[in-house]
């Protein structure tokens, strides 16, 4: 993270999140952690769009869903979880702080994020983009529904798990409820505010963990 004659640099993160695959794929994923640990990545942390505890969303080419509540719901259940972060819908792309772009490619890749950070290393925007067909087929709106709200995991903060939860990287092994454990990891992540500025006012601070212990087999 650098300033160089007065631009500033942004560094774009970008999670492959969601695969539509077959269980031995998981094994490529064995390095989140040791034997018989569930593990939660904590990948970044919001900045300063963060301090009034709203973060807005815009949908775009939604005309791919028959369901034009497909999108909120995902937003509504993880605000309904933290309670202490706010999802509102913006009027028009350029005033989302999450921008949600459907689209039918057909990859096998069926959902992406990209956290955008500033030069201080804070996310400033997302950029979540999903595939609502995988190869010719017609992806199920609950598995939309499954994909979307993993990408929202990883819009405040969640990197992937390495057991059978909502933010493993493949689709079939992904639970279809928010956990305590990712609610928990969400606080870590974005601590400055959802933790500390509860006390007294913070200014954002990256956090020292990595991952969150989620308990054992």
């Amino acid at each position: 993270m650098y300033k160089a004659h007065h631009l500033v640099f942004s560094l774009n993160i970008i999670l492959i999140a969601a695969i539509l695959s077959y269980p031995e794929s998981f094994s490529v994923f064995k390095d989140l952690s040791t034997e018989n640990q569930n593990i939660l990545q904590i990948c970044c942390t919001w900045g300063k769009s963060l301090d009034d505890g709203v973060l807005t969303f815009y949908a775009n080419d939604s005309q791919h869903l028959v369901n034009d509540n497909l999108v909120k719901k995902p937003f509504e259940q993880w605000s309904s979880k933290l309670g202490t972060v706010n999802f509102v819908e913006a009027k028009n792309a350029s005033g989302a702080d999450v921008l949600i772009s459907f689209n039918e490619m057909g990859e096998q890749t069926v959902g992406q994020t990209t956290n955008v950070l500033n030069d201080k290393g804070f996310i400033k925007r997302v950029n979540i983009r999903i595939s609502v067909n995988f190869s010719e087929a017609k992806l199920a709106e609950d598995t939309i529904k499954i994909v979307l709200t993993h990408e929202i995991g990883h819009a405040l903060g969640l990197g992937h798990s390495n057991f059978h939860d909502l933010m493993n990287p493949i689709v079939n092994y992904q639970n279809k409820v928010i956990t305590n454990c990712e609610i928990e990891a969400v606080f870590v992540a974005n601590n400055w505010k959802l933790v500390e500025n509860l006390k007294q006012s913070k200014k954002p601070e990256l956090p020292i963990e990595k991952t969150v212990d989620c308990g054992s087999d």
